[in-house]
């Protein structure tokens, strides 16, 4: 019968709501609440009577002022009729007006802009009924084993969206799989000579102990069971298990999980899958049916004999076992003779576990064994090295490690996990029970490895392990100038030693005259640069004293300049030697004489205060006098009595 847009009987208030404090959630998990609708009709809607006929409901959380909930009342009315009772007759559509403002009146006026045909619920509170909402509007389509997805503009996997709801519900609802209960014959053989084989699928959301199972077989006719076969091993979730004919083709026993001559059938003959109920072996699927022999075989869809000579496969949309031929013999599709093409696998239905969220992390304090699926909930152990940091290098042969730990008990039970400390040190491990600092005592020059970790009650790692690492540096103990500003700066030196000197360097220039260095004789002080500017056929070579005495040229390994302009800077406080190699014999030859830098010395520098220092060079006004000085002529304009 159509139903018509009556708006009397479409404006339902809310008579009984949630019984129970399961809240339907963007995650999807738990079940739905249950919640008993009346109209003005006397009409009711109940939630899980609907759910237990086997309808899928789809739950429209709406406010009827809302645009975008105007926008989606087409598409929801779409998917209404192409599976509602005028269509396919698949599902429930519930509009339910959460808007507190809304009466009667404005419902009606929604109904009839958008010509709805599917019943909508007035005054509705969504706490009270235990459904969660993200904007509106925001739709549950809840199964028939009360499970749920969440669509909503944000929050959850599926979105809402005028342009896509229609699509987004209608796969939802084309989604769901009916509970699998238990293993059923998936595939059946009865090919020419012994190309015989039987097919088990699991399509439940667990593994399963075939020990618990029989094949049963009737020849020719008969009562279960003439002959059984006992079952062996875990059949896993979603896979399939392969009884075969010992003599049957390659392709067939290459795909068997098992041998066996109660794969010696014939079309009449009937199989069946038993299951132990605790105290005996039971019948729960069936290929044909106990009693008079069949003939040949048994008909299946109008074809006859089609358990003789054929290959069946059970239909994607069975997940159930039966042992009423009456209803499985129009279960399955029929493929010729010696088709073995989907030997070993089943696209059937399939359940899964249901999502259970939480800490998924065996080592973190809330790990929950029970969670499939991690929310980010997690309280990890720590612990980290604060000082010294990564790549620190000191000249002190002790160092003391400074860490943090969390989340984690050293040495004593508690409400964390629990365990005590590990640490190494280039590879020698040292236990700890407490969380005081580390002193490395007698460090040796060099690279040096620190690992430190937290460990269980046994001393094992955790799995990762918890540890931080720290490569430091200890080192030699280099004594001479450390400050880089100076100009004797030692970038290797680790303690000064106060030799640290600071120059206000000169520029100096040697040219050659002739056969001569002019000046040949020159006075520089430590940090100055001398310009040597040397013309053609001469040069300027470092020699020692030794040389330089006896005319001689073998360079000292110092400074080396051919023709051209160079630059020197003095190094150091000595009396350098050179000549020029070509005319050395001729008296071609200089010296230059460095000295350290001047350096102020502050204090006092007149020799009649009695704070005179005679090293100051610079007097820095701080002379003091136990004889006053002054005028002492008492007619003078400045007598100081």
């Amino acid at each position: 019968m159509k139903i018509k847009a009556f708006t009397i009987a479409l404006c339902i208030f809310l008579s009984a709501f949630n019984s129970n404090a399961q809240q339907a959630n963007f995650n999807g998990t738990g079940t739905a609440p249950d919640f008993t609708l009346s109209d003005m009709n006397g009409d009711t809607h109940h939630l899980y009577s609907y759910l237990d006929s086997g309808k899928t409901v789809v739950l429209k959380l709406m406010s009827v002022f809302c645009g975008a909930c105007g926008m989606h009342a087409a598409p929801t009315e779409n998917v209404w009729n192409n599976l509602g009772p005028n269509g396919l007759d698949e599902i429930m559509v519930l509009g339910l007006e959460i808007n507190a403002n809304s009466d009667s009146s404005d419902c009606s006026n929604y109904i009839n802009t958008h010509n709805l045909t599917h019943p909508l619920i007035n005054n509705v509170s969504s706490l009270s009924l235990g459904y969660s909402v993200s904007y509106t509007p925001t739709y549950y389509v809840v199964y028939p084993d009360y499970s749920y997805t969440p669509v909503c503009y944000s929050s959850c996997n599926n979105s809402t969206g005028p342009t896509t709801i229609e699509n987004t519900l209608t796969n939802l609802v084309n989604s769901w799989s009916p509970p699998v209960t238990d293993l059923i014959i998936s595939e059946y053989a009865e090919g020419s000579s012994y190309n015989k084989y039987i097919e088990l699928y699991n399509g439940t959301a667990y593994d399963i102990d075939l020990f618990d199972y029989e094949i049963w077989k009737i020849t020719n006719g008969g009562s279960w069971p003439e002959q059984t076969l006992s079952l062996n091993g875990i059949l896993e979730s979603g896979e399939t298990y392969v009884i075969a004919h010992n003599s049957a083709n390659s392709t067939i026993t290459n795909s068997a999980d098992l041998i066996s001559g109660i794969c010696s059938f014939n079309g009449d003959d009937a199989i069946g899958l038993a299951k132990f109920d605790g105290n005996n072996f039971i019948l729960i699927d069936a290929i044909g049916e106990d009693g008079p022999d069949p003939g040949t075989g048994w008909d299946i869809d109008s074809i006859s004999n089609a358990t003789k000579d054929h290959t069946l496969i059970r239909a994607f949309d069975i997940c159930n076992p039966e042992t009423d031929w009456s209803i499985s013999e129009n279960q399955w599709e029929i493929l010729p003779i010696n088709d073995f093409n989907n030997i070993g696998v089943h696209s059937g239905c399939l359940n899964t576990l249901p999502v259970v969220y939480g800490c998924t992390n065996p080592i973190a304090n809330n790990y929950d064994s029970l969670s499939t699926s991690d929310d980010g909930s997690c309280i990890i152990p720590s612990v980290n090295i604060n000082f010294p940091y990564n790549g620190y290098s000191s000249s002190q042969s002790n160092i003391n490690v400074d860490y943090d730990v969390s989340n984690f008990r050293v040495g004593y039970p508690g409400p964390y996990i629990n365990g005590h400390i590990h640490y190494t040190i280039d590879g020698v491990m040292t236990m700890q029970y407490d969380t005081s600092s580390i002193t490395l005592t007698n460090l040796s020059y060099g690279i040096h490895t620190f690992i430190i970790e937290l460990v269980d009650t046994n001393h094992s790692s955790f799995v990762p392990a918890i540890a931080d690492t720290l490569y430091f540096e200890i080192l030699a103990n280099i004594s001479g100038c450390t400050d880089p500003l100076a100009f004797n700066y030692n970038a290797q030196a680790t303690n000064d030693d106060g030799s640290c000197f600071f120059v206000n360097p000169s520029n100096h220039v040697i040219n050659t005259v002739g056969m001569f260095f002019d000046p040949d004789t020159l006075y520089v002080t430590v940090g100055d640069t001398v310009t040597f500017n040397i013309s053609n056929y001469h040069n300027a070579v470092e020699i020692d004293s030794a040389t330089y005495i006896l005319n001689g040229t073998n360079s000292n390994g110092g400074f080396n300049f051919g023709v051209g302009t160079f630059d020197w800077v003095v190094p150091q406080a000595q009396t350098y030697y050179y000549i020029c190699q070509p005319h050395a014999i001729m008296g071609m030859k200089g010296i230059i004489i460095a000295n350290m830098p001047f350096t102020s010395v502050l204090g006092c520098t007149d020799p009649a205060a009695d704070n005179y220092d005679a090293s100051a060079t610079q007097d820095d006004g701080s002379c003091t006098y136990s004889v006053a000085l002054g005028c002492t002529d008492a007619t003078a304009s400045n007598y100081d009595p």
